[in-house]
């Protein structure tokens, strides 16, 4: 298993053409971004994409709740990264992204894994680490 650190890499970001993507994400709370920032609770373990997708899934990595794509792919978040975004432009969107083009939009996901709902505060001479954990499983 191979492990990114963030000394090296400012952002991580997962995008796989995919089949399947199963979360560990049911009941978690999540801000829908393209539903006007309402909060909404996820009650699918599949999460299928009708339309553009943008949820930031607050606290979804706290827990070490995996998310599996395409029984390839698990995504884990940490307490240090506890909320995980998960993205589809759909179509119009993913016309204008020239790295995933019109006809790959219904096969696309971007998963990160972050702290995004508030912010990580530092004084001078302070340090802070985040982590998260990739693993390829085939």
């Amino acid at each position: 298993m191979k492990r990114c650190s963030l000394e090296k890499v400012d952002m991580v970001i997962i995008v796989v053409l995919f089949f399947m993507f199963r979360s560990g994400l049911n009941n978690v709370t999540y801000l829908d971004k393209v539903d006007g920032g309402q909060t909404k609770t996820e009650t699918n373990k599949v999460i299928e994409f009708t339309g553009e997708t943008d949820r930031v899934y607050k606290d979804g990595g706290k827990d070490s709740n995996p998310i599996l794509i395409n029984d390839l792919i698990q995504v884990t978040g940490s307490s240090t990264m506890p909320d995980i975004v998960v993205w589809n432009p759909w179509q119009e969107k993913a016309k204008a992204a020239v790295d995933i083009g019109e006809h790959n939009f219904p096969k696309y996901v971007c998963v990160e894994v972050g702290h995004v709902t508030d912010a990580v505060k530092l004084e001078k001479d302070q340090s802070w680490k985040g982590s998260q954990q990739i693993t390829l499983l085939k």
